[in-house]
């Protein structure tokens, strides 16, 4: 099943709208089976937008 055919199933089975669940995509940073639980209200470690960019820098910067 391709990305695109989860996140639709995902909107279906959870009610969510396509925008809910682009941001909880972004939220558990792509990983599916962590969306499932995070629909299911289980914990999951979630990133901000914040985190990804801070990634993106040099680990010797302030970001760390």
């Amino acid at each position: 099943m391709s990305i695109h055919q989860s996140l639709k199933q995902f909107e279906k089975d959870y009610g969510k709208t396509s925008e809910e669940i682009a941001e909880i995509f972004c939220k558990v940073s792509g990983r599916l089976n962590k969306m499932k639980d995070y629909l299911e209200n289980r914990p999951v470690i979630e990133w901000s937008y914040l985190e990804d960019l801070a990634l993106a820098k040099p680990d010797d910067g302030p970001e760390f």
